[in-house]
């Protein structure tokens, strides 16, 4: 047998192995992934009564943090679709699954400057969401938010942070889109990639409050706090992601998803890890 063939025989049993391992897999984590959805679905219709107590937490962030932002976002390609109507043509033509990708990216990328620009209003919204399910957590919750480093950024140094924050988030994105120039199905494909990839971004920073204002992480503990719960919050963000897709509308649904999760991290992670008498 020459090396070739051995090594094309080792990749076979491994591939193998692993798709031995996929039911597995599904069985612990499709049930944890539904159970996020869930949880994002009912938290969202929760939060859009008009009698909520969050809505003017809420609309105070929206206004002074990811509106401007937005509306900057969507005016500049406005502006560019307009002016290079020629090349916007050909280019949706070409590759028709970079509007998807735009209208997934600008929503994120927008809540994630205004989270940069106002950390503690961010902060807030996440305790707004504990409080309304216990109260004397949120209290201990708000302490520590207000008392960690919250103090408000310009524009200029919040753009930057995002930026420097998401250079894979855009790498991958590029390279999902080169996916586009497949004909028939690469169209399809870019746009499940790009989704996933929103929504592994959103999963990642859904609880940045939690692991960074309140239990102060590092990035490793972040990363092993994120992977131990990633089912549930890639679950929750994935409908989230899709919601934000909407043009303009898209951004007001995507930040309740601040306030949303909270009702995950307590029934899920809280009352089973953290509370006095939880099984660690």
């Amino acid at each position: 047998m020459t090396t070739i063939e051995r090594l094309q025989n080792r990749a076979t049993d491994l591939i193998k192995d692993q798709i031995r391992q996929i039911p597995g897999l599904l069985s612990i984590h499709f049930p944890q992934f539904i159970r996020g959805s869930t949880y994002a679905v009912t938290g969202l219709i929760k939060q859009l009564r008009p009698d909520n107590k969050v809505n003017q937490r809420y609309w105070k962030f929206l206004k002074e943090g990811v509106l401007p932002i937005l509306g900057s976002m969507y005016a500049i390609f406005a502006a560019a679709a307009f002016f290079l109507l020629p090349v916007t043509i050909a280019t949706l033509l070409l590759a028709p699954a970079l509007l998807w990708q735009i209208f997934t990216i600008i929503p994120t990328y927008s809540l994630r400057i205004a989270q940069k620009k106002h950390p503690l209003d961010h902060g807030l919204l996440f305790m707004e969401g504990i409080e309304q399910i216990d109260p004397s957590l949120a209290k201990e919750y708000e302490g520590k938010i207000r008392s960690s480093e919250t103090k408000s950024r310009g524009w200029i140094q919040a753009i930057r942070e995002s930026f420097d924050d998401k250079m894979h988030f855009w790498t991958y994105s590029l390279i999902a889109l080169s996916f586009s120039l497949i004909p028939l199905i690469g169209g399809v494909f870019t746009a499940a990639l790009q989704t996933y990839i929103v929504s592994h971004k959103l999963a990642t920073k859904v609880l940045d409050t939690y692991m960074t204002k309140i239990e102060k992480m590092n990035k490793h503990e972040e990363l092993a706090f994120v992977n131990k719960h990633w089912s549930l919050l890639l679950g929750f963000s994935l409908p989230f992601v899709f919601l934000s897709a909407i043009p303009i509308a898209g951004s007001f649904i995507l930040v309740y998803a601040e306030v949303a999760v909270a009702e995950l991290f307590y029934r899920e992670i809280y009352k089973k890890e953290i509370a006095p008498g939880a099984q660690r």
